[in-house]
């Protein structure tokens, strides 16, 4: 089974470096109200962190590498004690293992879940390496690229 999930590895990050993703997208048709009043036009730019903000961090990762488990673990664990949540994203599941990766995963990261990275969302915040963590300035997505000397 998890032979066929969909879930996009990604190489591992070679240098650190922190990016700026405008997460902008142009609307492709009308948005309108069942009773037709119009809400947005087709051709009309919409920014979602300008409209709805972005709270969580999103920690994207290699979960079957020990050290960059660990380091998405210290950022979770650290966000809960602030009452925040970090989403955690991995890009790897020992798919020969299945299930049975899966569970030491899940139970590695307790008290936290942990998702699996599909091509929607590579392509929407724009990861390219792991690991990776997306934050929001409220305008943009602030990616930081974390090299293995932040992993040491």
């Amino acid at each position: 089974m998890f032979h066929s999930l969909n879930i996009i590895s990604l190489p591992r990050a070679s240098e650190t470096a922190t990016r700026t993703v405008d997460p902008t997208v142009v609307l492709a048709n009308d948005i309108a109200m069942p009773d037709g009043k119009l809400i947005a036009a087709a051709g009309m730019r919409f920014n979602p962190l300008r409209a709805f903000g972005m709270s969580r961090q999103i920690v994207v990762f290699d979960a079957t590498d020990a050290k960059q488990l660990a380091y998405a673990k210290g950022l979770a664990d650290f966000d809960l004690s602030q009452n925040r949540v970090t989403v955690l994203i991995t890009t790897e599941v020992d798919r020969d293992r299945g299930i049975d990766s899966f569970k030491e995963i899940s139970s590695a990261l307790r008290p936290h879940r942990v998702h699996f990275l599909d091509d929607t969302v590579r392509e929407r915040l724009d990861i390219r390496v792991v690991p990776t963590v997306a934050r929001s300035d409220g305008t943009n997505l602030i990616l930081r690229e974390l090299g293995p000397e932040v992993l040491q």
